[in-house]
């Protein structure tokens, strides 16, 4: 139906827009993933992995923090980074392609 073809090029996009953030897959990766039909059953991972990546990244950054600076200076960077890592727009995409499907 045209109804759930709408639908499916708003995953589509939703997807396209967080593996876009990894700079991993681009449109003919995400074109033959609509052909395939398998666009419901990759959602739980991709939003697993784009909160997996966050999370590994605000470690690192923390390791690197502690190394460089006494532990009250790091810990004031530290929240400023994982301010940044959280960026609201980040946080939105991934809650809302959770939100929408994703369960």
């Amino acid at each position: 139906s045209l109804e759930g073809f709408c639908d499916l090029v708003c995953q589509a996009r939703r997807i396209y827009f967080i593996y876009s953030l990894f700079n991993q897959e681009g449109p003919i990766e995400i074109k033959n993933l609509i052909y395939k039909g398998v666009l419901a059953k990759r959602q739980q991972k991709l939003v697993t992995k784009c909160f997996s990546y966050k999370h590994v990244m605000y470690k690192n950054y923390r390791r690197q923090l502690q190394h460089r600076e006494s532990v009250s200076r790091a810990l004031s960077l530290d929240l400023n980074v994982f301010k940044e890592i959280s960026s609201v727009s980040f946080q939105f995409s991934c809650s809302l392609f959770h939100a929408e499907g994703a369960e």
